[in-house]
């Protein structure tokens, strides 16, 4: 680039330090002349309504200085700014070579977090002084005490400066406009709290390389894994988090231009790449490279918009482009030289130094040159190819007698000039030796590297000349030509061409002869041109395997180039071909390319179910172990299994080994089993019973000790709940109440998910049964309507769903003493009442309370208590808040009738809400209700507001007994009940009154009164009769019979009194009977079984369901549908703390056999480490464990083994076929 000339000029504004004109040029020209460094913009890409940021400063470590220049990315110009040149006397030479940076908006903040110092630096022309150097006022925090990480400091794009310190758990904002012009200290303009969770405290939090853009990363410390926390900076919420190995030191992040991409190093070594979609929050990639050690990454952006990866090793002089989706191919762009005076922006624009000491702006990486290290690797699968074979098939029939392209004893030179690897630059070059064609590598008139081609029909150069095509006897090939020669990349024929091969082998013994190829090849080139490379085509197709059988090896080498071209339908079209003919070593290959498995593995399991094919165990096994796998296919793999009922494979991702992957937090193997719950819960219980019971408890991945906590029992939390609200005044008394603090150890909750609410389809999508019958259709497209008028959810989660699957499967993990207290049921309980639940909950108490004042006060009180205008308020307001209540039932029952229906409670809530607004409207009409209306809804109220005690759990435990029980006993209580009517009927038709005046008449049966003489005899002329009512005979009418009996049931045999037992032998023995069957023989027998009722539901885990019950109506019918899908609320993940003792009790219950599970969970070697107090008593449980590791690893052994033969078998068998069909 041509400098451009430019005036120094010395600023009014900002006096520099007190020199002549010609000694500040001679300075910068000192400084140019020895540039160690440059810093480019953040924003220097961007364009974002903010205006130009295109800035860039250079340092001098020898000279002390650094000078700024405003660059123009687009037009490649550039202009230093000589009132932007200073002295940096004060700053050390250590720390400059060490600095890290972000600059923004003519602001320079440099760091350096060993020598625990930073400079702000100003170059904007505003400044009045001649100190260039900021200080903010809130200090910032380099010192790492108490695992605290230090301050943190980056821009927005609109020049904000953005301070965040954790240690006092506050971000400053510190606005551009307010940005002092002398050496005042910087105000901020804003203070935000950052809310971090409880859960956190005991956990090293830090700033993972300071801020990106407008992100803000908290990095969590683990003892397995580490947590990186994305916060938004302009929003202050919580937007995702990553999970990722346990770095040695913070991870370098680097993040894409539209923020959609973060990439960052981590693992042991930082040897690891992990790349995540910011959308989603899953992991795309994790790529291994030893050699890349504690070096940036920065993403890029080519022509096409594809995003490119950079990864730096300066230590080595190294660099290399990574394509963030698939890695099969790294290309070294070492040769760029990108160094830190010579630095590549997110545009692909290269700013540097060029020889005379300018900052120049250049095109970036060649994508011309990167094409000829595998960057278009697949474009051998593209039309142009495509038509060039065509073109060339035809070329070679147009011919009257096909020739060779190479004569006999000849040498055709293909390309000249290649620089190949140890022999300089070199020939590629066709010749015939001995009447055998070869393609070979010459150098200086010598043959370096051969390879035999049979008989070259024709030839063509490809893509800049890189790729060669060849048509020969045998077939179609391509070969690219790089720096160690040549690579075979596609291979081509289909049966008849290797039909005819195999032919002119045996009769011309591979020598040529032209008339065979006239008479064989023209008509086979015809039947292509027709079949295979017709018009309708657009891609050449690699079916190379069929007829390759007999040749291992090359088979192989073809399947990797199909897999390393990546073309999806050439891969599934030799998948269909691998399957159909049991290529189980093309199968292996496929299965070993993940890149390939992870874009065709759900079509290759489909397949495989289809055939049947035995190879279907390798692949489930492959998948299994690869977390990335699992994460992107593993899901649907499991859901199609269970679809299909193909147990072999359900119960291989649920056997003793996939559950042992949780323990190393397999966090995508526990999501494929979590999301595939209902269906397995339904299909197959045994293996999620399990699954379930084997996970009870898993320690927390971030659980690197034992923590303290004021929480004596079971406290749930989650890692998503980081947030930042404004501060204003901060809190004079936290803590009113101190709490003793208790030893505790972090679990994490196997079902990730599982509280996320997601778009559940099926209520649409619902086929019409009977659709004949055009009533039943009209009603449900009737109802369909009313529930989208009613707003009926149609989202819903995993969990809500689950809790209506077997108790056998909800409880499955409850041990035979109680140790364990369902855990992982209760912490997503607790963590749902704690963070939402009670406030709704307690908010419809009160609401309910209301209405339930309200109507007691209008119905009880007397008319003349107040006006009527009083009532009638009552009244109104009783109307409406039991309409809103009741609104709320219908959209429940509409939800799921089946569900609703089958909750006696909510019997009780309809008639709360319905019979008290029916007696209001009954009172506003007529000025009066009907007194056994108001008295059951005064009844139904009072009920109903007991039943909000529930969810205390002194309370909530007796409300789960007695509809428990009820449901238990409730077939006893129909028996019981037909008993007494046949008693109650018997009765009615032996004692009830025929005819008028006959012995049961009620005037006979009623009391009659004597009068007594003087003499004390008994007058016999004057008789007083009590006057008969319905009770005198309650066997005169039937439902008084029933009543009766009932009463004889309690005890009450006070309405068989009228009659004599001599006088009625058949009611006194009904009563025998009955007294004797029903009420001593029955009855006690019905005590008993309540009795044993009550033992079964005085139980936590009915209170706890009952209580998840609750919360669910709650999310359905209380929520608004954008509530159910905060983050805060329904996180992917949920962690709860136990008090080290319940720990210690239930590990040393299950090891002394003093509890049984159904099956034992998996206690991991660092809980034990963590927990199990070593004392020289357990040497016999230590030799127990001892034994048990060893059948562990026997059965292991045992199982690999097996493993081995069938491999070898599946050979042999593939081996016979081939030597079958040579014969």
């Amino acid at each position: 680039m041509v400098e451009k000339d430019f005036k120094i000029e010395i600023s009014n504004e900002i006096p520099l330090e007190k020199k002549d004109d010609y000694n500040i040029k001679e300075e910068i020209e000192n400084h140019r002349k020895s540039i160690d460094r440059i810093f480019v913009s953040q924003y220097i890409d961007d364009n974002d309504g903010y205006g130009s940021d295109d800035y860039v400063v250079t340092c001098s470590y020898e000279d002390k200085s650094v000078l700024g220049w405003s660059i123009n990315i687009e037009k490649n110009e550039y202009q230093p700014q000589p009132g932007d040149y200073f002295k940096i006397d004060q700053i050390d030479d250590d720390f400059l070579n060490f600095a890290n940076y972000v600059l923004s908006r003519k602001i320079l903040f440099l760091y350096n977090r060993i020598h625990g110092e930073h400079w702000l630096i100003d170059f904007n022309s505003d400044r009045t002084s001649s100190n260039r150097f900021l200080e903010l006022k809130h200090r910032v925090s380099y010192y790492d005490l108490d695992r605290i990480g230090p301050d943190g400091i980056g821009f927005l794009p609109n020049g904000d400066l953005i301070q965040v310190s954790l240690r006092n758990r506050k971000i400053y904002k510190y606005c551009l406009t307010d940005k002092p012009k002398n050496t005042d200290l910087w105000e901020y303009s804003q203070i935000n709290d950052i809310e971090i969770p409880e859960s956190l405290y005991s956990q090293a939090l830090q700033l993972a390389r300071s801020l990106c853009r407008t992100k803000l990363f908290i990095l969590v410390e683990g003892y397995y894994k580490s947590l990186l926390i994305q916060f938004d900076l302009l929003t202050m919420n919580f937007e995702s988090q990553y999970t990722f190995d346990m770095p040695e030191l913070s991870p370098e992040i680097s993040v894409n231009k539209n923020q959609t991409l973060l990439a960052l190093l981590a693992g042991n070594d930082n040897d690891y790449v992990y790349i995540f979609s910011m959308e989603s929050g899953k992991l795309i990639l994790k790529y291994h490279e030893e050699y890349y050690e504690r070096e940036p990454v920065e993403f890029i952006t080519l022509k096409n918009n594809s995003e490119r990866l950079i990864i730096y090793n300066r230590e080595k002089g190294s660099c290399a482009l990574v394509d963030p989706y698939q890695v099969y191919d790294t290309i070294d762009i070492s040769d760029d030289d990108f160094n830190d005076t010579s630095v590549i922006t997110k545009s692909n624009k290269k700013i540097y130094i060029d020889d005379d000491n300018n900052v120049c702006v250049t095109n970036g990486l060649d994508e011309n040159k990167l094409s000829n290290k595998i960057m278009n690797s697949n474009s051998n699968y593209t039309l142009p190819t495509f038509k060039i074979i065509q073109s060339m098939l035809n070329e070679i029939i147009a011919q009257e007698d096909i020739k060779k392209v190479v004569p006999f004893d000849e040498k055709i030179v293909v390309k000249d000039k290649v620089e190949i690897k140890n022999l300089g630059l070199c020939k590629i070059v066709f010749y015939n030796k001995n009447n055998v064609d070869y393609m070979g590598i010459e150098e200086n008139d010598k043959i370096r590297i051969e390879y035999n081609i049979p008989n070259i029909l024709s030839f063509k150069l490809l893509n800049n000349n890189q790729d060669v095509v060849l048509i020969h006897m045998r077939g179609i090939a391509i070969y690219t030509i790089n720096e160690d020669g040549f690579k075979n990349r596609y291979f081509w024929c289909n049966n008849e061409w290797n039909n005819i091969y195999e032919k002119f082998k045996k009769e011309s013994d591979e020598i040529y002869d032209i008339n065979f190829t006239n008479e064989h090849y023209k008509p086979l080139i015809r039947s292509i041109l027709k079949n295979d490379f017709d018009d309708s085509k657009h891609s050449i197709l690699p079916e190379i395997i069929e007829i390759l059988n007999n040749n291992l090896m090359e088979v192989i080498e073809r399947v990797e180039d199909v897999i390393n071209d990546d073309n999806l339908v050439s891969s599934i079209e030799m998948l269909k071909i691998a399957i159909e003919n049991n290529y189980d070593y093309v199968l292996e290959h496929i299965v070993k390319n993940d890149n390939l498995l992870s874009k065709i593995g759900i079509e290759m399991f489909k397949m495989a179910i289809e055939k049947k094919y035995i190879f279907i165990k390798n692949l489930v096994k492959r998948i299994k172990i690869n977390d990335n796998l699992v994460s992107k296919i593993g899901i649907e793999i499991l859901k199609i299994a269970i679809e299909e009922k193909y147990d072999l494979i359900v119960k291989q991702f649920i056997d003793n080994t996939s559950i042992k992957l949780i323990q190393d937090y397999s966090e995508n193997y526990m999501t494929s089993i979590s999301l595939n719950l209902l269906e397995l819960c339904d299909y197959y219980p045994d293996f999620i019973i399990k699954y379930i019971s084997c996970t009870s408890f898993i320690l927390s991945p971030y659980s690197g000790r034992i923590g303290n906590s004021k929480n004596t029992s079971l406290h749930s939390y989650t890692k998503d709940t980081l947030y930042a609200k404004e501060s204003y005044i901060n809190k004079l008394i936290q803590n009113l109440r101190v709490k003793e603090e208790i030893q505790t150890v972090s679990f994490i909750v196997p079902f990730p998910q599982i509280c996320v609410y997601r778009d559940d389809n099926d209520h649409d999508n619902r086929k019409t049964e009977n659709n004949h019958d055009i009533i039943i259709t009209i009603l449900k497209k009737m109802i369909t309507g009313l529930k989208i008028i009613m707003m009926i959810p149609k989202s819903n989660s995993t969990w809500n769903e689950f809790l209506y699957k077997s108790k056998s499967i909800l409880f499955c993990n409850i041990d035979s003493n109680n140790f364990y207290n369902l855990w992982n049921f209760a912490a997503i309980i607790d963590f749902k009442w704690k963070t939402f639940g009670r406030v709704y909950y307690f908010s419809m108490w009160l609401f309910y309370t209301i209405f339930y004042v309200c109507y007691s006060l209008a119905s009880t009180l007397e008319q003349n208590f107040f006006s009527d205008s009083y009532f009638k308020l009552l009244y109104i307001i009783s109307i409406i808040f039991g309409s809103i209540f009741l609104i709320l039932e219908i959209r429940h029952f509409l939800w799921n009738y089946k569900i609703y229906l089958n909750d006696i409670w909510n019997f009780f809530d309809t008639g709360a809400y319905l019979l008290p607004i029916i007696a209001s409207i009954f009172w506003l009409i007529n000025k009066s209700q009907p007194p056994w209306l108001t008295a059951i809804s005064i009844i139904l109220l009072s009920f109903k507001f007991l039943l909000f005690f529930r969810v205390f759990k002194s309370f909530g435990i007796y409300f789960a007994i007695i509809i428990g029980v009820a449901k238990k006993v409730f077939p006893f209580v129909v028996l019981l009940f037909f008993i007494v009517l046949g008693y109650a009927q018997a009765f009615f038709i032996v004692l009830r009154s025929n005819s008028i005046n006959d012995d049961n008449d009620p005037r006979n049966l009623a009391t009659k009164y004597k009068f007594v003489n003087p003499d004390g005899t008994i007058s016999n002329t004057t008789t007083i009769i009590q006057d008969p009512d319905s009770n005198t005979n309650l066997f005169n009418w039937f439902l008084t019979s029933l009543l009766a009996v009932y009463n004889l049931l309690t005890g009450d045999s006070g309405s068989l009194s009228p009659f004599t037992y001599r006088e009625n032998p058949i009611m006194t023995i009904l009563l025998v009977t009955f007294t004797f069957f029903t009420v001593i023989y029955l009855m006690n027998l019905f005590i008993g079984l309540l009795n044993l009722a009550i033992d079964d539901y005085n139980k936590e885990e009915e209170y706890l369901l009952q209580k998840a019950q609750i919360i669910m109506e709650i999310e359905l019918f209380y929520m608004l549908p954008w509530q159910r899908n905060k983050k805060e609320w329904f996180p992917d993940w949920i962690y709860y703390d136990i008090p080290v003792t319940e720990i210690r009790k239930l590990i040393n219950a299950i090891d002394n056999e003093q509890t049984v599970f159904t099956y034992p969970p998996i206690i991991s070697k660092r809980l034990r480490e963590l927990v199990v107090l070593t004392t020289n008593d357990n040497k016999k449980q230590t030799k127990e464990e001892l034994t048990r590791e060893l059948k562990e690893k026997m059965n292991k052994i045992e199982q690999k083994m097996e493993e081995k033969m069938d491999k070898i078998e599946q050979k042999m068998e593939s081996i016979m076929k081939s030597l079958s069909k040579i014969k």
